[in-house]
């Protein structure tokens, strides 16, 4: 349980309302091999909830690590080549550039102040789209330093192997870090299309280096499409909110129309207004970065943490052996 009921969630709560106060709000739970966060409110309608829901979506999303002790069934692999190093160090830094755009513009979409975030106009995606762009930054950062400290590592051990090659306990333990190691890259070289079947992007995603293409395509999107529908929907909400305070001061018939006939313009769902067309194409978005571009770069995380898990493990192994001669 990691929250509870403790005031009313209704200006005229009834009985049965009250019934649920000190109950659970929100939860989280393992279901099979998976995760789960329940929500009672709705995180994704209030403006200083949006990180708790991005943290629920990327918690239920991520998978459990593996254990350090799993068994290999594939042989030891050659080497970490260069080749491999570069494919993902220069993707990296090319697609930094990017997303550090799409966060500068995602930061102005917030800026917008397109509702107050409790009026039925209020957006939450633009702030859900700041935070997961934010993590975007950050991880790929991080896989550019993971695939040089991987690396390194690797080099280290392979110096380790040459010397205890007499020792077939060393020598075994140093195969399982560097096939942990292997995996970290295998994965960056063949991507799991499993996620594309929740994206809208243009075809599949089959390696790291494509991932480019995929984080260009939202930059385009959010730039092109989100920040003219953003900008149409908030010079509106403002229009809106200035009738909505005239009428206020005057109360005349001819200004409450005005107002109810922009609200039904904002509004409209068929056809839909400029409301749900920027909800519509905010969404799409958040879909290229949680599923198109996100999952995958967790995945490859999850495998780091791994290496580095193993990595761990048997250096400490390592140096008991050498310590005991």
């Amino acid at each position: 349980m990691l929250a509870r009921y403790k005031a009313p969630i209704d200006q005229r709560p009834s009985d049965r309302v009250k019934d649920i106060w000190g109950s659970a709000a929100i939860i989280s739970s393992r279901f099979g091999s998976g995760r789960v966060v329940l929500f009672g409110p709705h995180p994704e309608w209030s403006g200083s909830c949006h990180r708790m829901y991005a943290q629920a979506l990327y918690y239920a999303a991520s998978k459990p690590r593996r254990s350090v002790l799993a068994s290999y069934s594939r042989s030891p692999p050659a080497t970490i080549s260069r080749e491999r190093i570069l494919a993902i160090a220069q993707t990296a830094e090319s697609a930094l550039p990017i997303l550090e755009s799409c966060k500068r513009m995602c930061s102005a979409i917030v800026s917008l102040g397109a509702g107050d975030r409790s009026d039925p106009l209020g957006l939450w995606y633009d702030r859900t789209m700041l935070t997961f762009s934010e993590a975007l930054c950050n991880q790929m950062r991080e896989i550019a330093i993971c695939c040089l400290e991987l690396e390194q590592q690797y080099s280290r051990l392979s110096a380790f192997k040459s010397l205890l090659g007499g020792n077939a306990q060393a020598v075994e333990w140093i195969d399982q870090v560097q096939m942990a190691t292997d995996q970290f890259f295998d994965y960056a070289e063949s991507l799991s299309s499993g996620y594309q079947e929740a994206s809208d992007m243009n075809g599949p995603v089959s390696g790291f280096s494509e991932l480019l293409s995929a984080i260009e395509d939202m930059e385009k999107k959010i730039r092109e499409v989100d920040m003219p529908c953003a900008v149409n929907y908030a010079e509106l909400f403002h229009r809106y909110r200035g009738l909505n305070a005239l009428l206020l001061a005057n109360q005349t018939e001819d200004c409450r129309e005005a107002r109810d006939e922009l609200y039904l313009i904002i509004s409209s769902s068929d056809p839909p207004g400029p409301l749900y067309e920027c909800m519509i194409t905010l969404r799409q978005t958040l879909d290229l970065m949680q599923y198109s571009v996100g999952a995958h770069l967790i995945n490859l995380l999850n495998r780091a943490d791994h290496a580095r898990d193993v990595f761990s493990l048997y250096d400490c192994a390592l140096r008991n052996l050498l310590a005991g001669g």
